[in-house]
């Protein structure tokens, strides 16, 4: 099982959480370190197919959501010391899933979710951090 992330629901949204301490997993080799204050919405689930994949912040899915989201957000960077393209965030997200105990099935709607609708969050621009 993978180590959950500690988050709170950010001020003024009832669908973004904050990160409130730092989180750190070992990925393909890397140290992927996610700072304090980032923002993210758990996984990107729309509601009309929770009772299908789940909730988007089942505990599950969490640490995979953060680590997918972060390297969104980054755009899986080198100057962050990450060199991945959308592809390799995207089967790293599947491969999390699946370590955490989320079924074949689950993890490849998931999976074929982000591989169809992510290229929009992966391309636009949004702010890393927030002030509270």
């Amino acid at each position: 099982m993978i180590k959950s992330p500690v988050i709170a629901r950010k001020k003024d949204s009832d669908t973004m959480f904050r990160l409130v301490v730092s989180y750190i997993i070992v990925c393909c080799n890397k140290d992927i370190r996610i700072p304090a204050c980032f923002c993210f919405d758990g996984c990107s689930i729309p509601r009309a197919l929770w009772r299908i994949c789940g909730h988007p912040l089942s505990p599950r899915y969490l640490a995979a959501a953060l680590v997918h989201d972060w390297l969104y957000k980054i755009k899986g960077q080198h100057d962050w010391g990450y060199d991945m393209t959308r592809l390799e965030v995207d089967e790293l997200f599947y491969d999390m899933l699946r370590a955490d105990g989320v079924g074949w099935i689950k993890a490849n709607l998931l999976y074929r979710g982000v591989r169809t609708g992510g290229w929009l969050s992966f391309r636009k621009y949004t702010p890393i951090f927030t002030e509270e």
